[in-house]
């Protein structure tokens, strides 16, 4: 996937609420969002939105002193997901094809993205992608190994 125009606002919604993040303070964040707008106008194209998000990422890190500016809610999902799990286990064991469903929750738990939504309803997500087919679906050769 390559980075299309219209990931730049999105890219750039991503910045602010980083950059939210590590600062309140209103000088260092314009200074923060200039130059990350700087930095996304001469992206690669031919990337996909991540791997331009990761350079943004990094000098927001760079800029603010905070290295991980997620640290807190990657703790928090982290627990979360340990809570989560005896009955996700439970689900998938029960499960007709337990690869199958143990992939779908895989894929719940990437859609779980801090950086590009804020606000999650966990078990909405993860009743989603049950039964839900993957855009890329080896699953029939990955069987078949």
């Amino acid at each position: 996937m390559q980075t299309a125009p219209e990931c730049l606002p999105c890219l750039l919604e991503q910045a602010e609420a980083t950059t939210r993040l590590v600062t309140s303070n209103a000088r260092q964040h314009r200074e923060i969002l200039a130059e990350a707008a700087t930095l996304l106008s001469r992206l690669d194209p031919a990337l996909s939105p991540p791997e331009n998000a990761t350079a943004m990422y990094r000098l927001i890190a760079d800029r603010s002193g905070v290295a991980d500016p997620y640290a807190a809610a990657k703790e928090e999902s982290n627990a979360l997901a340990m809570g989560l799990r005896p009955t996700v286990r439970a689900k998938i064991l029960a499960a007709a094809d337990p690869l199958l469903a143990a992939i779908q929750y895989a894929m719940a738990g990437n859609v779980i993205d801090y950086g590009a939504h804020h606000d999650f309803d966990v078990e909405k997500i993860l009743a989603a992608c049950q039964g839900r087919e993957p855009v890329v679906n080896d699953y029939r050769e990955l069987r078949r190994e």
